[in-house]
């Protein structure tokens, strides 16, 4: 009878064991499954294409002329809307209206730039960043005291509509 007990208890105790090996076996391989199988799109984000952050009131805020910053320059507000058109209201340095046109808009966007062309303007302004509230233009001027030479320009504007 002692030999009997004894086959039980070792065989139940195999048993056992191999069932809780097995349970750990199954609960590891769900705790995997359920931390591979996580939302694939959290660390993706959208980005607004640039045309679509245009669209709304600038105001240029810092001006650069070959690199030097120009203090107490005039300053510009550009109106982009979706119908391809902008308002452009130019101010003296102590906030004077100085010009306002209307102007048509296109943009262009390639692998490594994005351009905004005027219909008045000669040469494009070259987007070199643009956000929800900021963005910074770089484009070529014609030198007010050198007449027919060009420097290179690079404006900073804010965004002035809610």
């Amino acid at each position: 009878m002692r030999y009997l007990r004894r086959f039980i208890y070792h065989h139940k105790t195999n048993i056992m064991n191999k069932v809780n090996i097995i349970s750990i076996f199954t609960l590891t391989l769900f705790l995997c499954t359920l931390i591979s199988c996580g939302n694939k799109d959290d660390n993706t984000t959208t980005e607004t294409p640039p045309e679509e952050l245009i669209i709304g009131k600038w105001q240029s805020e810092v001006h650069r002329e070959d690199g030097a910053v120009i203090a107490d320059s005039d300053y510009l507000e550009l109106e982009f809307k979706e119908d391809g058109t902008v308002q452009i209201e130019q101010f003296e340095s102590d906030g004077s209206p100085a010009d306002s046109t209307e102007d048509n808009w296109t943009m262009t966007s390639s692998s490594d730039e994005t351009t905004i062309e005027f219909d008045g303007e000669d040469r494009p302004y070259k987007i070199i960043s643009i956000s929800n509230d900021a963005m910074t233009l770089e484009y070529e001027k014609e030198d007010e005291f050198e007449p027919g030479t060009f420097v290179d320009r690079l404006d900073d504007f804010v965004r002035i509509d809610p």
